[in-house]
């Protein structure tokens, strides 16, 4: 009776080496919708050829409410996958500036996030005022659960 104890413990452990291997195997996608720490949200789709598509809509553009667009842009798989995208706004007043952001995506405290830091370029009349016409920043995306509401 003993060895079919061990027998048993044997499949058993190899099923478990099994299962934790296919999920440590897993690639993680960003598709999906991701709120950002200011409330903006971010709903994309990612092609089986690293295109990435999709719709932005900002909680903090400067002066207005909110401002939307499109978001186009690239992704490399792995195991902490690299993207980066741009956001072609459409919303009245926005249309002259356009904003681009490269990050990379973790798991941090058990959440899903996407990593960011972005450029944020508005048009200007002149070259002269071409040193205010870029802003810097970071974004921190967490995904959202339920259904996104762009």
């Amino acid at each position: 009776m003993q060895p079919a104890v061990w027998y048993l413990a044997l499949v058993l452990s190899t099923a478990a080496i099994s299962i934790d291997a296919s999920t440590a195997h897993s690639k993680p996608t960003i598709s999906g919708c991701w709120e950002n720490e200011l409330g903006s949200v971010l709903a994309i789709d990612v092609d089986g050829a690293g295109q990435v598509n999709g719709r932005y809509r900002s909680k903090v553009a400067e002066g207005r409410s909110g401002a939307e667009g499109s978001v186009v842009g690239s992704y490399q798989s792995g195991n902490l996958p690299t993207f980066g995208f741009v956001v072609k706004w459409a919303s009245p007043g926005t249309t002259e500036a356009i904003s681009v952001w490269t990050g990379q995506y973790f798991m941090l405290n058990d959440k899903e996030v996407l990593d960011t830091m972005w450029l944020l370029r508005n048009n200007v009349r002149t070259e002269s005022m071409n040193w205010d016409a870029t802003r810097v920043g970071m974004d921190i995306f967490y995904r959202r659960e339920g259904t996104c509401p762009i």
